[in-house]
């Protein structure tokens, strides 16, 4: 015997509060994931490595393990003299006071086996570290040492001579800790690319170097360009296509995984309305927002756990109250928001901090340009959600689009195995982003 038509009515207004509240706490989870891992202070970012492992205190400190009594540098300088055939000479001058100079020359190989073990043996003691077999010279209150470095530069097709020691991967750069440093080039050569900018380059204390390969050649003309530019991706494209699979291997397994699950289990739990959805999104994005900012740890270094947080509870903001005010209306429109949104943020945030930061823009342009791809990723998960029933996509269309984001991770800043740490997070929010964009598909056309 069926239920009187009020108690089905009942029914079905239970059944709707039901999926109301799942509905809901799959919204929360979204924008709420991203906080809790930014709720901790942000993390101060490792300092850039020092570039001469001879000057400063790290001459002061191989001079006190070797025996010295309060041995001070006053001031140094390194020359790095490359020659035409990758070969690397380094002179250390070091400015001590002229007793501290003769005990050093009198204690040279202590001092240099101090120097070539370095203080911390986990640590690159510069870009061109002393070696136990350099010479050790004193001369009034100067100290004066001298090696080749054979891991500095080399010559590469075309006669150009690569120096490729400040190119380590190493993402914070490297800062001066001398005086003064000084690559020279290879006689009758100009530089052909990196932050090199004459013949004989100098930094001085506090410059920055980035993360860079810098390239010789005997003219600056256009067959010597394309001979360094030819150079440049013989030495890096076997790396950075090795590198590259690698850390889309993984990605490209789990996405795949994720867009059979999404469409398989997604779709079967129940939705509510775009408006009500958008309003909790939108109300969750601004929240925490405003709590990330508020709480300080929002800084113009963009560090990559705090922007993407950023990025992800601004896009909910702009994406939640487009769709409780009834503004999407097309897959395209959703496309521009939940993943141009992000996009745009990355991009600006990468610009911004470039001019506030130049001595370490290239770091902080790559975290925030990191970001903003990242949370994309999510947005597509969101417009996949929302097409399905409105334009199908096909299998590999599906694939192409989620793996987009993580492609051009690799292609603007390189491959990093962030990608790979970002996979737990993206399988946690893939389905909960998934669903909101099937609650937001109500009334949206193809185009």
């Amino acid at each position: 015997m069926s239920p009187p038509p009020s108690s089905r009515s009942l029914s079905a207004v239970s059944e709707c509060a039901d999926a109301s509240r799942i509905g809901l706490i799959a919204v929360l989870i979204v924008v709420s994931a991203f906080s809790l891992g930014a709720a901790p202070p942000a993390a101060a970012a490792p300092p850039p490595a020092d570039v001469c492992g001879a000057c400063g205190p790290s001459f002061e400190e191989a001079a006190a393990a070797a025996g010295g009594d309060n041995t001070t540098v006053a001031a140094s300088t390194m020359d790095v003299h490359v020659a035409a055939n990758g070969t690397t000479q380094v002179s250390v001058d070091l400015t001590v006071g002229s007793a501290d100079a003769r005990w050093a020359a009198a204690n040279a190989d202590a001092v240099l086996a101090a120097l070539a073990a370095g203080s911390d043996p986990t640590a690159t003691d510069g870009i061109a570290p002393v070696p136990a077999a350099a010479t050790l010279t004193a001369g009034g209150d100067t100290v004066t040492i001298e090696y080749d470095a054979p891991g500095v530069a080399h010559t590469a097709a075309g006669g150009v001579v690569v120096v490729d020691a400040v190119a380590d991967g190493r993402p914070t750069g490297w800062e001066v800790d001398a005086d003064a440093v000084r690559l020279h080039a290879p006689a009758d050569h100009v530089v052909t690319h990196g932050p090199a900018d004459a013949p004989v380059t100098t930094w001085t204390r506090g410059d920055q170097l980035d993360d860079a390969v810098i390239a010789y050649a005997t003219s600056d003309g256009l067959v010597a360009t394309a001979a360094t530019q030819a150079a440049l991706v013989a030495e890096t494209g076997p790396a950075f296509l090795r590198y590259a699979a690698i850390v889309l291997a993984p990605t490209l397994a789990v996405l795949a995984g994720l867009l059979w699950s999404t469409r398989a289990v997604g779709t079967r739990v129940p939705t509510v309305g775009s408006t009500q959805a958008g309003t909790v999104v939108a109300a969750a994005g601004g929240a925490a927002a405003v709590a990330l900012v508020g709480s300080g740890v929002v800084s113009t270094y963009f560090e990559l756990s705090i922007a993407a947080a950023l990025f992800a509870a601004l896009t909910a903001a702009a994406v939640g109250t487009l769709a409780a005010s009834g503004r999407l209306r097309t897959v395209r429109g959703l496309t521009a928001a939940a993943v141009g949104t992000p996009i745009a943020l990355g991009t600006l945030a990468a610009v911004g901090g470039a001019l506030t930061h130049p001595a370490v823009a290239l770091p902080t342009v790559r975290r925030a340009v990191v970001s903003g791809l990242l949370v994309a990723q999510l947005g597509v998960f969101v417009v996949l959600g929302a097409a399905h029933d409105v334009a199908p996509a096909s299998r590999w269309q599906r694939l192409a689009a989620v793996l987009a984001p993580p492609a051009a991770v690799v292609a603007v800043v390189g491959p990093t195995l962030v990608l790979v740490a970002w996979l737990p997070l993206l399988v946690v929010l893939a389905h909960p982003t998934y669903w909101f964009g099937r609650t937001a598909a109500g009334g949206l056309r193809s185009v």
